[in-house]
């Protein structure tokens, strides 16, 4: 048997001491892992069990179509001022408005019409289509009364 000292004597027991300490807390990092893992997968249920509340679904549907629709609108001004501009009588400028006008409602009242006629995935789509395209109507009506009354406010 080697000559054992006194300090490698000692060293054995702290170093027993040492390997159950690390044993020990590897096992709480082990039971510490497994809490978290129960806890994340209670959270993912309890937030399926929590029902999104109808306005926030319908805000979050609506606001894309809203930005859409704001855009298409914004065009259709510029459009038809731009129409309105390039024509030079202002008797011609008023009809080709007042056209425009009739079309775009007339169109937004036929998509609601042919909603009516047809199934439910479908038919929410065209009607929204029609009551946009009545929306637009009024963006037209807008723009035409501006390009087409305003001048002849201005001027007197």
């Amino acid at each position: 048997m080697p000559d054992e000292t006194p300090r490698a004597r000692s060293a054995e027991p702290a170093r027993e001491r040492a390997e159950g300490v690390v044993g020990r807390i590897e096992g709480a990092v082990e039971r510490a892992e497994d809490v978290v893992e129960r806890a994340e997968e209670a959270a993912a249920r309890a937030a399926e069990r929590v029902p999104t509340p109808a306005w926030l679904r319908f805000v979050e549907r609506v606001m894309g179509r809203v930005v859409y629709f704001a855009l298409v609108a914004a065009v259709l001004a510029v459009v038809i001022a731009g129409v309105q501009r390039l024509i030079a009588d202002d008797r011609v400028r008023l009809v080709v408005g007042i056209a425009m006008v009739v079309l775009l409602g007339a169109g937004g009242m036929f998509l609601r019409g042919a909603s009516e006629l047809t199934r439910p995935p479908l038919n929410e789509k065209i009607r929204a289509a029609g009551y946009f395209c009545g929306a637009l109507a009024y963006v037209a009506t807008a723009t035409v009364a501006l390009m087409n009354g305003l001048p002849h406010l201005v001027d007197r």
